[in-house]
């Protein structure tokens, strides 16, 4: 009667939880007993699950709500089932149509996950929730199907059956149908009913049970796993038993809600197969999806893309161009006699997103929209006290041979992979060079058994001799080395010899695989999924990528195609654009501060040679043609200038230079403004990857799962 009340008043009805607990029925009755005979014509119902995106909700649902139905002055009803399913933009379009034909039509949406349902929806419903079905009405109900039905079941089979469904009386039904098809004529047995739902058997769970609570983690990991192959079980299922057996252990009630929240994170990340975006999205990937590709093909940010530090334009002695960015280019001028550490200051802001008040507003914008958008870089454990960690920079054969760079990477990755993976024992290191990461990962507190693969000799033999001659006393793990092509055939085969030489799964790891190598690497993680417990990557060299190797997701493609045709564009220069990370200016402000001149001096450089080419008539000398020039010759403009003419073959008097000092300080600070602004771009492209990556992963692994289930 409360729903119908509500169902004829001017509200939108929203009714969710888990399946099979009436949601459907219910509203379908209340639609038979408001419409009699004439129902069908009055009603539309569709399912979310079948059509989900914003075609049927601007044809069907629209087209229904806006016809008059012939002798009704009634309101119509539109059911929309599984509407949890629908994309972000369906839902968007729908709204609208509820706000539009709220006083004809009635909407009932239904779903089983209401925290997938927009806010914008929500505030404009009145929702009732189904809880599951007592298991006294489940029992009752299933009791008169099976004396119906004639069906011979055990009495522990049918509490099993009960407990496996969990208050959802479709499902419940199903099981045994599927049970007493199986099992006829015989009776149905408590295994059978195991075996049909897939579910894990009392004894596997009981016996999980028992090694987390007596073995250290390492021996968990791998009984856990061999239960779960040997039983062909899925994860979740393990999550489940486990979370209903915990419940019958009496245990203090701090430990047992310290259990609980742990078993509900680990479920909760593989429901949703997560990766850290940024808070304010809430866990929604669609939605961050699509503001970053909103971001990639918004105009201004082409215009930045596209706009070389050698262009001319950023030449000109009075900016007059209308590209999005002219107003930072007048904002530079305006400030052209400020102090140099006033500059500098305003540039290690862009760079690190200080957002500063005497910005013009397109450049805070801009910032704002970079600091909002990229992927979360920190690494949560990485400040914890009980977090193992090495330190590189003491001893001098710990780091031999490595630059502060490496030692950096070597240091932040191996305390990753030696607190997060600490329990998969053996790694695979593609394309492992001199072996930096691989000794560093197979040294105490981390002691890996490690595979060190790379397709060099040179590099391999060197990293040989380091780990034989020079770190005598200093490998606590293994580390043995591999010399093979890095493609999938030969990843795959090289683990195959890796295992038959005693040595359990490996977890592949990768420091810096190049451009496509990456692509491998991951597609060589997918044919042996079931090979390797895991896959860590740091990737690098965007600019080498195959246009073919992006996008990969299926996700990511279907949201590019409902971009208006020709807006998203993806050129080789947002490759490029990847691979600069300003971030690294923070952690020792004046050290890297000073390191990071060094590029932009080379910058202005470079312009300033391609200005002068141009201006003797020689523009066909180009900067490709110049190659690279040695660090002395970046002393000073006039030693680059005599380098540069060497190199190029001309006489130093064929470059002169007639442009006054103060114009080149003007080109100098807006070049830093232009191109710090731009760079920070590349941390969006490289998010946009990632996140394809990781879509592409999940979407993978999944078809894999469901294949082989």
């Amino acid at each position: 009667m409360v729903l119908l009340v509500y169902l004829e008043s001017p509200c939108k009805n929203n009714s969710h939880n888990t399946t099979g607990t009436g949601k459907t029925s219910t509203i379908l009755a209340i639609a038979k007993k408001i419409y009699g005979g004439n129902w069908k014509r009055n009603v539309l119902e569709l399912n979310a699950s079948d059509d989900r995106g914003i075609d049927v909700v601007r044809d069907q649902i629209k087209s229904f709500a806006q016809t008059r139905t012939l002798f009704s002055d009634g309101f119509k009803l539109i059911i929309l089932d599984e509407a949890d399913l629908m994309t972000q933009q369906a839902q968007g379009a729908l709204r609208r149509i509820i706000e539009h034909y709220t006083p004809t039509t009635r909407f009932c949406i239904i779903c089983n996950y209401v925290n997938k349902i927009t806010p914008a929806i929500m505030s404009r419903c009145t929702r009732f929730r189904f809880s599951p079905l007592p298991y006294a009405h489940l029992d009752k109900r299933l009791g008169e199907v099976i004396e119906n039905e004639a069906v011979q079941i055990d009495d522990d089979a049918k509490k099993a059956l009960l407990n496996l469904t969990k208050g959802d009386m479709r499902r419940a039904l199903n099981i045994l149908q599927a049970c007493h098809t199986a099992c006829m004529p015989e009776r149905i047995s408590i295994k059978d009913v195991y075996n049909v739902t897939a579910a894990p058997q009392p004894e596997a769970i009981e016996y999980i049970v028992n090694t987390l609570l007596k073995d250290e983690i390492s021996t968990c990991y791998s009984k856990i796993h061999q239960v779960k192959r040997q039983n062909g079980l899925a994860l979740q299922d393990i999550l489940t038993g486990v979370y209903d057996y915990i419940q019958t252990i009496e245990f203090p009630t701090a430990t047992k809600v310290a259990i609980l929240e742990l078993l509900a994170e680990v479920e909760h990340r593989l429901s949703k197969a997560e990766m850290d975006i940024p808070a304010e999205y809430e866990g929604n990937i669609e939605k961050y999806l699509d503001d970053l590709l909103e971001f990639v093909s918004d105009e201004y940010v082409k215009s930045l893309v596209n706009t070389h530090t050698n262009s001319p334009r950023l030449m000109q002695r009075e900016w007059s161009n209308e590209e999005a960015f002219s107003e930072w280019m007048n904002w530079a001028e305006k400030h052209n006699d400020e102090s140099d550490e006033w500059k500098d200051e305003q540039i290690r802001s862009i760079a690190i997103g200080i957002i500063r008040e005497e910005w013009p507003n397109s450049l805070q914008n801009h910032i704002r929209k970079c600091n909002r958008l990229g992927l979360p870089r920190e690494y949560k454990n990485y400040e914890r006290p009980t977090t193992k960690r090495i330190n590189l920079k003491c001893g001098s054969v710990n780091n031999l041979g490595m630059t502060p760079k490496k030692i950096h990477e070597c240091e932040r990755l191996s305390t990753l992979i030696g607190n997060d993976f600490e329990h998969h024992k053996n790694l695979i290191d593609v394309g492992s060079g001199q072996g930096y990461l691989s000794r560093t990962l197979s040294r105490a507190p981390f002691d890996f058994q490690v595979l060190a693969v790379d397709s060099d000799a040179n590099n391999v033999q060197r990293s040989e001799y380091t780990s034989n001659k020079r770190d005598i006393g200093l490998t606590t793990g293994r580390l043995d080395h591999a010399v093979a092509f890095l493609d999938r055939a030969s990843l795959e085969r090289v683990n195959r010899e890796w295992e038959a030489r005693g040595n359990e799964r490996s977890t592949l790891i990768g420091l810096h695989p190049c451009g496509d190598l990456s692509v491998e690497v991951i597609e060589a993680f997918l044919d042996g999924v079931d090979d390797y417990d895991g896959l860590v990557l740091v990737s690098c060299c965007y600019n080498q990528l195959s246009a073919k190797n992006f996008p990969l997701s299926q996700q990511v493609r279907s949201q590019i195609e409902r971009l208006p045709e020709g807006r998203f564009e993806w050129e080789y220069d947002y490759f490029g654009l990847t691979v600069h990370t300003l971030a690294h200016w923070t952690y020792e402000p004046k050290k890297y501060w000073d390191m990071a001149r060094a590029p932009m001096w080379k910058l202005l450089c470079r312009s300033r040679l391609a200005e002068c080419l141009r201006r003797v008539g020689r523009p066909h000398f180009s900067e490709n043609r110049l190659g690279k020039l040695r660090d002395r010759h970046y002393k000073s403009w006039e030693t680059y200038r005599l380098g540069a003419a060497e190199k190029l073959g001309l006489e130093p008097s064929e470059l002169a230079d007639d442009i006054d000092d103060e114009f080149w300080r003007l080109i100098d600070w807006r070049m830093k403004v232009f191109w710090t602004a731009k760079a920070r771009c590349g941390d969006m492209f490289e998010s946009l990857i990632h996140l394809d990556r990781f879509l592409y992963v999940s979407e993978q692994t999944q078809v894999v799962r469901a294949t082989s289930h």
